[in-house]
């Protein structure tokens, strides 16, 4: 290999160790409305429709801290219910990832003491459920669309393993009869990547490798 093809390696090799930065979380203490995008870890979301049933008396709907982050391949979602029981809420969103690892949705809330019970139906769809006819419901076929379906009536849920996929959309509609706040966690493979001080580490060893090659090119 000559000389100027190992130096080009080994520059890129460090580019991509220094360039290599995780992405901030910035779900936390966010309000939850129309439009909202925020990040966890390698996760972007973005809510396509945040509505409550008429009726309702939804104060206002946020992201709190600290169960809002991403640890573990599973990023989560803390919603904190401001209202005057009972509410009906309507979600629809995307989770986008920077790969194609996404492979199970988690739902969980504790009910309330003494109050009717609640519930959260969700269903992980393939395609954006929002343009018509759909109208923020997962079509179901066929062909279906729908990756994964389940109702939670207190505690966890998990749905069943899908994909991977790099994309899902989540219908979700939670019926509040005395919690005040609900969970989502979307779940990841976990493979390995690289850190990028391992990566740097291995550009120096190129750089050193090429400076070795140079020195037996002169003798």
């Amino acid at each position: 290999m000559k000389m100027r093809h190992i130096l080009a390696v080994a520059a890129l090799v460090l580019g991509m160790g220094t360039a290599s930065v995780a992405k901030a979380d910035t779900c936390a203490s966010q309000a939850v409305i129309t439009g909202m995008t925020c990040s966890l870890g390698d996760l972007t979301f973005t809510f396509l429709s945040v509505t409550a049933a008429p009726g309702s008396n939804l104060s206002s709907l946020d992201l709190e801290t600290p169960s809002t982050g991403f640890a573990g391949g599973v990023a989560t979602l803390d919603f904190e219910v401001l209202a005057a029981t009972p509410v009906d809420i309507h979600l629809v969103y995307e989770v986008a990832s920077t790969s194609a690892d996404i492979t199970s949705l988690d739902s969980g809330f504790n009910q309330g003491n003494g109050t009717p019970a609640g519930s959260i139906v969700e269903t992980g769809c393939a395609v954006n459920p929002m343009p018509a006819p759909n109208n923020g419901i997962c079509p179901t076929g066929p062909p279906t669309s729908v990756l994964a379906t389940f109702t939670n009536n207190g505690g966890t849920a998990t749905s069943d393993t899908f994909g991977p996929v790099e994309t899902v959309f989540v219908d979700k509609d939670v019926t509040d009869n005395g919690f005040s706040s609900f969970v989502d966690s979307v779940d990841e493979t976990t493979t390995p990547t690289p850190e990028p001080s391992s990566i740097a580490l291995f550009g120096t060893g190129m750089l050193a490798a090429a400076g070795v090659v140079r020195r037996r090119l002169v003798k």
